[in-house]
Formats: C-alpha cells, sequence, structure tokens
C-alpha cells in the first residue's frame, strides 16, 4: 500500500505513541471510556 503513497499506520506504534502521552494513557485506562468518545472524527467511509 505505501508502493501505491498509501499512509500505512501500524496500531503498535499508534498505541505506543497514544501511552507517551498523559492524556492518552489516561483514557485508554479510564474503565468509563465508550467508544463513542474516541472514534475518528470526520468521513466515517473507509474504503478496503
Amino acid at each position: 500500500m505505501r508502493d501505491r503513497g498509501m499512509e500505512v499506520l501500524e496500531p503498535h506504534d499508534l498505541l505506543t505513541e497514544t501511552l507517551a502521552m498523559p492524556s492518552g494513557k489516561k483514557l485508554i485506562l479510564d474503565p468509563n471510556t465508550r467508544y463513542s468518545q474516541t472514534k475518528p472524527t470526520g468521513s466515517n467511509n473507509y474504503e478496503c
């Protein structure tokens, strides 16, 4: 996919980056966090 100019996101890298931020770590470890609070904004039309 990178060969076709697409950005490829690695889940383990994203998690590492998120946990490095105090607010990200709090959000992930908070048992009261719901999916509706964390889903990406913008277009939800992803093509596979």
